[in-house]
């Protein structure tokens, strides 16, 4: 679901070439999986080692005090000007997997997200893939997104996240964009 966000961030100085073989509904996008393609990611080099360097820790088992990650998230996106910030709702399950909406799905670019998630000794780990459709609606290929997690309080947590593009023929176009987000748990709610 970030891809788009993140995307449109790592790509706003630049403007799409409307001549895109990709030519799916958010032309920045396709921009990116082109640069990307062609050796010139935009994605952020400091992003990447972090997330990077949290795949590589070992898995921490240990209990926390802080809740950890199990439960719905809030998550916001930021774009590169307000009206391209998207929302989400990410929820994390007890056995490490997970599932993702958000209000891009109403323009169609994209579908629900699904994936797994670990713990790791400074934080989690979370990667998930999702359907990407061009501007007649057929599947254009996959997103995978990896993300590193910290939680800096019990119902916050903050991520970076680096993007990749997977054509329909099993192709990785990696780092096509990177990008934060943060997010708050949803929580019990009286009347």
């Amino acid at each position: 679901v970030m891809f788009v966000s993140l995307s449109i961030s790592a790509c706003a100085q630049s403007q799409a070439d409307a001549a895109s073989p990709l030519k799916l509904r958010n032309k920045q996008f396709a921009q990116a999986v082109e640069e990307a393609r062609a050796g010139r990611s935009t994605a952020s080099k400091e992003t990447i080692a972090l997330v990077n360097e949290a795949y590589a820790e070992e898995t921490d088992d240990a209990d926390s005090e802080q809740p950890g990650l199990t439960g719905t998230w809030y998550v916001t996106v930021p774009g590169a000007t307000p009206a391209e910030t998207f929302y989400a709702y990410q929820t994390f399950g007890a056995d490490g997997t997970f599932v993702e909406t958000s209000s891009l799905l109403g323009t169609l670019p994209e579908g629900p997200a699904h994936g797994v998630w670990a713990r790791r000794k400074r934080g989690y780990v979370l990667t998930f893939e999702l359907f990407a459709f061009d501007e007649n609606g057929a599947v254009a290929g996959r997103v995978r997104v990896r993300n590193f997690i910290r939680q800096t309080a019990n119902n916050h947590f903050t991520s970076d996240s680096v993007v990749d593009f997977i054509e329909p023929d099993g192709t990785v176009i990696p780092n096509i964009g990177s990008g934060p987000f943060t997010a708050e748990r949803v929580q019990l709610r009286g009347i």
